[in-house]
């Protein structure tokens, strides 16, 4: 399909904002800062570290075993705006504001909310199923837990690819480099990481991945899952 055909529009949505890419970026920065001031004001108050993640952070990120997913069902939403060390965020918000720009610069701002939203939650559903149903994590299940947008990244990644896999970035090396080799780096890290006990978080993040595949295959046949975002 031709460049063109995904010149979008812009409309009002229901994000109330000109720009999702900066809201989610922002969304993930200041939860990520508020948590760190009440895990310092924990550790003032003398206490231990567990007690910040039990009555705190737990409820934020994503329990691997179903039963106790079943008392944080919110968690399917919280953990993938939820960061737990410095790296995992900057790393994250650098993909993020990477792929989700050269989106935007594609098909404008409609499909950046949808496919973070999509590529989340796909990923945290396939992360629960192996966790649950595979026997060698479910054993361990009770004391994993999920948090990150890695799941949500890699589907505005694979989106971002399927338009133009040979949009350049980085001119002045070579003449640029073309998307499709940064995404294929991208997913050979998380492909490397099936072969060890992170098999569930490198499974979710390629769930989000096919997720962004299934959803530009639909919007090319003429079907919009964005669409009840926007008004």
């Amino acid at each position: 399909m031709a460049y063109n055909d995904y010149k979008i529009v812009k409309k009002k949505s229901l994000i109330n904002d000109d720009n999702p890419l900066v809201m989610l970026i922002a969304i993930n920065l200041i939860i990520f800062v508020t948590l760190n001031f009440i895990q310092i004001a924990y550790l003032l108050g003398n206490t231990e570290l567990y007690e910040y993640e039990n009555e705190v952070l737990r409820y934020f990120t994503l329990p691997g075993k179903f039963a106790h997913f079943l008392h944080e069902p919110w968690a399917i939403i919280t953990h993938m705006f939820t960061h737990t060390g410095v790296w995992q965020l900057i790393g994250n918000m650098l993909f993020l504001w990477g792929f989700g720009f050269i989106l935007q610069d594609l098909s404008g701002i409609r499909h950046i909310a949808p496919l973070y939203l999509y590529g989340g939650l796909i990923g945290a559903m396939m992360l629960l199923i192996s966790m649950n149903l595979i026997p060698r994590f479910e054993t361990a299940s009770a004391a994993y837990v999920y948090a990150g947008a890695g799941a949500s990244v890699m589907a505005i990644a694979a989106v971002a690819t399927m338009l133009s896999p040979f949009y350049r970035i980085f001119p002045l090396i070579g003449g640029g480099i073309p998307l499709w080799i940064i995404t294929a780096i991208y997913l050979l890290i998380d492909l490397a990481g099936l072969a060890g006990q992170a098999f569930p978080y490198h499974l979710a993040h390629l769930s989000g991945a096919l997720t962004g595949v299934l959803y530009i295959f639909l919007l090319r046949k003429g079907t919009d899952l964005g669409s009840w975002m926007h008004t």
